[in-house]
This record gives structure tokens, sequence and C-alpha cells, in this order.
């Protein structure tokens, strides 16, 4: 970003004017010019064609625009923003009857960048890319008033500070140096926290028809996307319909650690108490008539292959004992709160349904119980395991972990 020393003087009218012509450029709502500061963060390339491209991160708007008219070419351009270092999302338009697009991102960038491909020789060619961190660049002049200058003149007094000239504070000038990126995601974990905080107990109405995309939709804006540390659910019920968000939130938080514990047990659909067949290989044959919502699990990751390598700490574990559930209740576990869950997620908003916030010594205990289910331990209980993601193997009765 550059910052110049420029006085502007204008009445209110043009103030007026000149705040919706902002509004209206770069749909920033400002009450007073010098707000724009620091706000806009872009990257200007006066080559050719000579490149605007910016993120307004008050209405999260990646906009790119050619600033002179250039030959009537087909062009492409794709835009890309990172989440850290490692995730990248991106999005490809096309600019044939203009020259600019404009993506509103799903959360907050620290590098952006874009690819420029036109029409030679009747084949898509790059012509031009770039890619920068957001870092905000700051010079500033301080002065430190010592002291006070009195000065008379007949009957009038005026006073004036006495200041010395400090070392102007620089900051921003390298993509290792990110003081103020960094103090914002500090911010905005710790706001998160407080949100989680405040949050109490939910109750979701069944509305008639099928609420239950609404209902989930609500779990996931209201917990899951404020968690920093763990999405941890404990659900014997559990199935494919609700992996679509924990999935791009795996994604694109690769630290966070998802863990989906469920109880399924075989032919628990048929009402057949079945056994699994061991191979020789120490594979498992299990058909889809045995372990139906298992089988729709493992086999969403296997139709998303390209991406599993991005998808670091994502685990789902099934432990059953021979025509029984193991475990009835159910809960969402982020980072250190807990809920308890009227009906199965799988059903949520399909009932009357409500969330219980857990206080007092219930959310370590119920996470202590947590570790241990996830390792196969019910007290006298010596479950089966069958897991399923990423690996997709079965654990004999007793061969729990210790």
């Amino acid at each position: 970003m550059l910052y110049s020393n420029v006085q502007i003087e204008m009445g209110p009218k043009a103030k007026e004017n000149s705040l919706q012509f902002i509004k209206d450029k770069t749909f920033i709502n400002l009450q007073f010019l010098h707000d724009l500061l620091g706000t806009v963060l872009y990257i200007h390339d006066n080559g050719s064609p000579p490149i605007r491209f910016q993120f307004n991160p008050d209405s999260m708007q990646l906009i790119f625009g050619i600033q002179e008219v250039v030959e009537q070419k087909d062009k492409r351009i794709v835009l890309k923003a990172w989440d850290g270092e490692e995730t990248l999302q991106s999005q490809m338009f096309d600019l044939v009857d203009n020259q600019f697009c404009m993506w509103k991102l799903p959360f907050y960038p620290t590098k952006i960048g874009y690819q420029l491909y036109e029409i030679i020789d009747q084949q898509w060619k790059l012509v031009k890319q770039h890619s920068s961190y957001l870092i905000h660049r700051i010079h500033i002049n301080m002065d430190i008033t010592v002291g006070k200058l009195v000065v008379k003149k007949g009957d009038e007094t005026e006073e004036h500070d006495i200041t010395i000239r400090q070392e102007p504070i620089k900051t921003g000038s390298s993509s290792s140096e990110q003081p103020w990126i960094d103090a914002e995601r500090q911010r905005l974990k710790i706001n998160k926290g407080v949100e989680i905080r405040q949050l109490g107990s939910l109750f979701l109405p069944y509305k008639g028809g099928s609420s239950h995309q609404e209902s989930w939709q609500l779990i996931v804006n209201e917990l899951l996307k404020k968690a920093e540390q763990r999405i941890w659910i404990w659900d014997p019920f559990l199935d494919e319909s609700i992996l679509d968000e924990l999935f791009v939130l795996g994604l694109k938080k690769q630290t966070l650690d998802i863990k989906l514990l469920l109880s399924e047990f075989e032919g628990e659909k048929t009402g057949e108490d079945k056994q699994v067949k061991r191979q020789d290989d120490d594979s498992i044959e299990v058909k889809n008539s045995s372990f139906p919502r298992c089988t729709a699990i493992n086999n969403y990751f296997a139709e998303r292959n390209e991406s599993l390598e991005a998808l670091k700490r994502f685990e789902v574990r099934n432990w059953y004992r021979s025509g029984k559930h193991t475990f009835h209740d159910r809960f969402i576990i982020i980072d250190d709160f807990v809920w308890s869950i009227g009906s199965s997620l799988k059903d949520i908003g399909n009932y009357h349904t409500t969330i219980y916030r857990l206080e007092g010594d219930l959310p370590e205990q119920v996470i202590e119980e947590f570790k241990n289910g996830w390792e196969g331990h019910f007290g006298h209980m010596k479950p089966r395991g069958l897991f399923i993601f990423p690996d997709w193997r079965l654990i004999p009765k007793g061969e729990q972990n210790e």
C-alpha cells in the first residue's frame, strides 16, 4: 500500500459525493475519508495490459480489472487466494464483454494472486501472472512533545509544542514480517473463543417438510466454523450427509483436528447379525448391505481422492457390538466446549431438537470419555472396530489400542 501526505480541503457536499463514489467503486461504506487508509489492499501493475488487482476486507471482495481499453481478445482470469501457506482456493472467470471481475472470498486471505490467459494461435496461453502477500507497509514519522513554548504578541498569547523527531517506524518489508496480519489473526482467534463461550444452548424447531439442511447449516455456522483446535463428533447414527461442510473445513484449516465417532453394527439395517470375514491379507470384506453407513462414508472420501493429501487431520471410526450399538448419546465437541444433541445429526431438522451446552465439570468428563471411546475402550464392553478413514480396516474384538 502507498501513502501520500496530502492535505485535502472540501465542502460537505463534495465530501458526501466522494464517499458515495468510493462506495460505488470499492463497495466500502465510509463515514470519513481517512477511514479509507489501510482498508483496500491492492497490486498495481502499469505493464501491458495495465492491471488493477485489489482485495477489499470490508466486503471480502477480490477485484481484478484491466484499466485501459485493450485489443479485443478472449481472456480468462484465474483469481487465487491463500489461507496460510498450504491452503489455496482459485476461481476462473471469462473476460469477454468486460474487463473486470469480482470474487467474494469465504475467508480473509494472507496472499492473493492472478493468472491472465488469452487466445493465441487458437490456444489458451498464459500472458501475465502475479501474487503478493497482503502486508501493511507502513511508514510513520513520529514527533514527541517535550514541552510548551509560550509566545506573547501584544495582548495575545500563543502556545506551541516543542517536539523532537524520532527515527521513522517502518514495518512490513518482507513476506516473513507480518505483524498486522499476525495481530489480526490473534484477535479473530480470541473473538471466536469469546463467541463460543457466549453461545449457550440451541433449539431447532421442526418447520415441516425437510428442514435438515437448514438446521445443519445453523450448527455449522454457530458452532463448527468457530473451532480453532478441534471438532469431535460423537454420534452413533452418523452418515455421509454431514461430510461436505466438514470436508471443506478440514481442507481450509489443516491444523484442525476432526474426528467422527459412530456405532453401526453389522446387519443393523436388515436386522441380521453377520460376521465380517477376514481375508488372508488382513484386509476386510464388507458388503454394502453389512455396513451401509460406513461404506457410504468411505466411498465419499474415495471419490475425492485428489484432495485427500491435503486432508491431514480428519479421521472416522466405528465401534460396534454383535447386534448392538456401543453407545447411544450424541455430543459435539468444539475445542474445550461440549454440546449434547437431542437427535442424531443425520436427522437434525426432521424433529424438534435441542442442543444443550454442558457446564461445570461435564465437558472435561465427556472429552476424556471420547478419548477412551476413540480407542475402543468402553468399560466392560469389548467392541469390534471398523476404521473408516483414512484407514479402512477391521479391529477384531479385544484388540483395541492400549
